[in-house]
């Protein structure tokens, strides 16, 4: 991923990876100094540190990889809605970015978790009649909606003011049947740099902001949490988008021509939070590690199917139950804060929602 934004930073046409690091960051949109200032970082670094965290990676030269494919066989298509492959059920989590709201059981899924629960451990069947994009019917479009946060904790230290300022950085990844991707960067809220004098217990309902729609899947969401001392939200929005195009890029370069979508975001969920930890250095504290989920059409159905819940949380001996609703939720902890975005999904056509007797 580094040499990927060094090449594109260089202007590198030197080698095949060179060139299509060149090539697809610039056709994507990353600016080359952006690329640069995320390369000089890395520089930056102890060598030692660099080489104890690569391992024999850290000075190998980079070299198309060749997958072997579930069933036989190396390339030649991809999973899911993506043509060919072998699809897996559920999502993987990286950072435990998928949550319900149950006050009671230190944050497993309920109510609006419980779908994804249940995909989860591979309990319920898939759903009879469900279609991907590449099986010939029409494919239904989906959309990932931010909703707004949960302050439950401030930071400890805030440049001596009593409130946070708060913001958060989506980024999400789709990757067609001809191994293009498309990645969609958004920094929440949307019509002002953070959300100001956040106070603990204090919950922020939109603006509602669409981080994705579409009807190909998988897709990955990497949520990124905030807490704005002095830096430019923007700027870093810049960075992540950056960080996000080039890990895309080095997983289906490394895992080969005709890698499954799965399996490239698979590699990419594993990276991109290690990436962001040091590649990202900003003037505001990160809370947190970066929390990727992807998610497959049979969990967004899964989910969709079940009617949004309030999120709820314990302080002491106290449950909380918040207006702030969604069908999942991210929660990210650090220096003393603790901050919760809330999602819904939207499908058209729309979802038929289970009714649950209890």
């Amino acid at each position: 991923m580094v040499a990927a934004l060094r090449a594109a930073a260089n202007d590198q046409q030197g080698d095949e990876f060179g060139r299509t690091s060149v090539g697809e960051l610039k056709a994507a949109g990353v600016e080359k100094a952006t690329a640069a200032r995320l390369a000089a970082r890395f520089d930056r670094l102890s060598p030692s540190l660099r080489e104890n965290a690569l391992g024999e990676f850290a000075n190998r030269p980079i070299q198309r990889g060749s997958r072997a494919l579930p069933g036989g066989g190396t390339g030649g298509g991809a999973s899911g809605g993506n043509g060919g492959g072998t699809a897996r059920r559920g999502p993987r989590t990286r950072g435990d970015v998928l949550r319900g709201s149950d006050p009671g059981a230190g944050g497993t899924t309920t109510a609006a978790g419980s779908a994804a629960a249940s995909v989860l451990d591979g309990s319920r069947a898939p759903e009879p009649g469900m279609v991907s994009d590449g099986g010939g019917a029409s494919a239904p479009t989906y959309s990932i909606n931010y909703q707004g946060f949960q302050c439950e904790a401030e930071t400890n230290w805030d440049f001596f003011t009593n409130s946070d300022e708060v913001y958060a950085i989506t980024s999400t990844v789709t990757i067609a049947a001809d191994g293009s991707n498309t990645v969609r960067t958004e920094k929440v809220p949307t019509d002002r740099p953070a959300y100001e004098d956040v106070d603990a217990g204090e919950t922020r309902i939109g603006p509602v902001a669409r981080s994705w729609e579409g009807a190909l899947l998988p897709v990955s969401l990497s949520v990124v949490a905030f807490e704005q001392d002095q830096g430019d939200p923007n700027a870093y929005r810049d960075e992540i988008d950056a960080i996000v195009k080039a890990s895309i890029l080095a997983a289906k370069f490394l895992l080969g021509l005709g890698a499954p979508a799965a399996a490239i975001l698979e590699a990419f969920s594993g990276t991109i939070t290690d990436a962001i930890n040091w590649l990202v250095d900003t003037a505001d504290d990160q809370i947190d590690i970066t929390r990727t989920l992807v998610f497959e059409q049979q969990t967004l159905e899964e989910l969709g199917k079940r009617a949004p819940a309030p999120y709820s949380y314990v302080e002491g001996t106290q449950v909380h139950q918040t207006n702030l609703w969604g069908h999942f939720f991210s929660t990210h902890s650090g220096d003393g804060a603790k901050y919760t975005f809330a999602f819904k999904l939207e499908r058209n056509p729309a979802f038929v929602e289970e009714v649950i007797i209890v």
